[in-house]
């Protein structure tokens, strides 16, 4: 056999190898591709997570600013409903309705004193009951009668000795006329707890009263002695402020009378012993 027949032999014994050997390289080649491919998605599947995980946090934290912001408008509402309701407590003799009250509200007293004007004054229509007598007085005579009710003045700079020289009368006219002390006092205090605000006209006068649910029930006459009854409770605004608060409405009687009697939700004792902090008040 001659050294060419043997060179052919060879290759066509070698080709089938050669062959095998080079589909097997090819596949490896794919299959590495494939796997590059398939990492490949699985990296993009991975910042896709990323992405919506940082969105879900977003998504969290913005859902518990909505609760807090809940939270703290849910608190606030129940505040107010609590206001409403010793309100409407403080009112349970009145037997008005809500169209009747703002009746009563469109009109209110106006101050005779140069110090206010007729805009400075808040809104302090008394309680129907004593709304009822000065309607019945009025058809009665045309004159005009003035109370007097006490604030406090907005610069305190000495609390020793006697206090009450900080408090001061503030006149209102009547569209009535009445003499007897008990009903100036009645129509005094009706006007005075009813000022809803911590300040009052042009001097910025105090109002201590301003978050009390204070309402006067009644006042009347026993033989000499004139007794207020009042109902609700007296709220603390401070240690200094409350040596005020009640002497806003001591004043007020003083002014008319110093025979009288104090009573707090049917009880003289709870009158007496109202923000006192030393716990030795009986």
């Amino acid at each position: 056999m001659t050294e060419k027949k043997i060179r052919v032999l060879l290759v066509f014994l070698f080709l089938p190898l050669l062959a095998s050997c080079g589909d097997s390289t090819l596949g490896t080649d794919g299959r590495k591709r494939s796997l590059e491919k398939e990492m490949l998605t699985i990296r993009e599947n991975q910042e896709d997570l990323r992405e919506k995980m940082i969105d879900t946090e977003e998504d969290k934290k913005n859902l518990e600013k909505e609760l807090e912001n809940a939270r703290q408008e849910n608190l606030f509402l129940k505040r107010k409903n609590k206001k409403l309701e010793e309100d409407l407590k403080s009112k349970e003799g009145d037997s008005s309705t809500p169209k009747e009250l703002e009746d009563e509200v469109e009109d209110p007293n106006k101050i005779d004193s140069e110090e206010y004007s007729d805009n400075e004054i808040k809104k302090a229509s008394p309680p129907k009951k004593s709304e009822r007598k000065r309607k019945n007085s009025s058809e009665k005579t045309k004159e005009k009668s003035k109370i007097s009710f006490f604030l406090i003045l907005p610069n305190i700079d000495d609390m020793s000795g006697d206090i009450s020289r900080y408090l001061v009368p503030v006149e209102q006219e009547l569209d009535l006329s009445i003499n007897a002390a008990e009903e100036k006092i009645e129509h005094a205090l009706d006007s005075l707890l009813s000022i809803g605000s911590s300040e009052y006209g042009a001097r910025k006068l105090q109002n201590n009263l301003h978050l009390s649910s204070l309402s006067l029930k009644k006042v009347h006459k026993e033989g000499k002695t004139i007794t207020i009854d009042l109902e609700g409770k007296i709220v603390s605004i401070g240690s200094i402020a409350d040596a005020f608060t009640k002497k806003q409405i001591t004043k007020t009687v003083e002014h008319y009378t110093d025979d009288y009697l104090i009573r707090l939700n049917g009880s003289e004792a709870e009158w007496r012993c109202a923000l006192d902090k030393s716990g030795m008040c009986q």
